[in-house]
């Protein structure tokens, strides 16, 4: 309570000042992937893979001020999806198998955004954003293959292991997390109404525990953390 008294004192003098609040919308793609680490016995055979499509969908709300900057909350709804792979507990140099795991993450993301424009014009001004906030994921698709290689033969060997809906928690053993935002905007105008576009690096600052160990005897737990690059197109009223 202190804290957020301290915060609303500090900020008293700016909210004096001439404001305007702006609602948009905004709808956007790119890509993602999970920074997959291990703890426990046998992480060290834990590898992240490449890149997968994502996609968001969000309503914002901006009080613009104007000393080049603003402050902004939103309801962002994303779709991340990547996949990381796990060894198994066979592995002989000639032959061996591992588990690879596909996750499609669906989460609520309410951060907390600060933005510093370019130009005190809001219409023609370019930005820079920074943001903090709360991730709860809504659920989770899993997809688990083994692929078993034998150095005797030209292909793998796919087999389907499991699929169906996860529920992930975090370090903490809690079903909310925290994430990040930094990026890049620009504000135009067509016929008199404002658009913008916008450039985001968006990551977990916790990680998402998924139990290795339901596939290996290792007993290993890896620690998920996404990450995405989108490109956003929004409307402002």
């Amino acid at each position: 309570m202190r804290v957020c008294t301290y915060i609303f004192l500090l900020l008293t003098p700016l909210l004096g000042a001439a404001q305007e609040y702006r609602t948009a919308v905004m709808f956007g793609g790119g890509i993602s992937w999970l920074n997959a680490s291990g703890t426990g016995v046998g992480h060290s055979g834990i590898i992240s893979d490449k890149s997968n499509s994502s996609f968001s969908a969000m309503v914002q709300e901006e009080l613009t001020l104007p000393k080049l900057f603003s402050f902004a909350t939103e309801i962002n709804f994303s779709r991340t999806r990547g996949g990381f792979s796990s060894v198994s507990y066979e592995y002989i140099p000639e032959k061996h198998s591992y588990y690879y795991h596909t996750l499609t993450m669906h989460s609520i993301d309410v951060p907390l955004i600060v933005k510093v424009r370019t130009k005190r014009e809001i219409s023609k001004a370019g930005y820079f954003l920074l943001s903090y906030g709360f991730s709860y994921v809504a659920a989770t698709k899993t997809n688990v293959l083994l692929y078993k290689r034998d150095m005797n033969l030209e292909k793998d060997s796919i087999l389907p292991v499991s699929e169906g809906e996860m529920y992930l928690k975090t370090s903490k053993n809690g079903r909310i997390g925290t994430v990040a935002m930094i990026g890049i905007g620009k504000n135009f105008l067509i016929k008199n109404k404002q658009f913008f576009c916008e450039l985001r690096f968006r990551f977990d600052t916790n990680g998402w525990m998924y139990p290795v160990s339901a596939y290996t005897p290792f007993g290993s737990t890896a620690a998920l953390k996404r990450q995405s690059l989108l490109l956003n197109f929004g409307y402002s009223f």
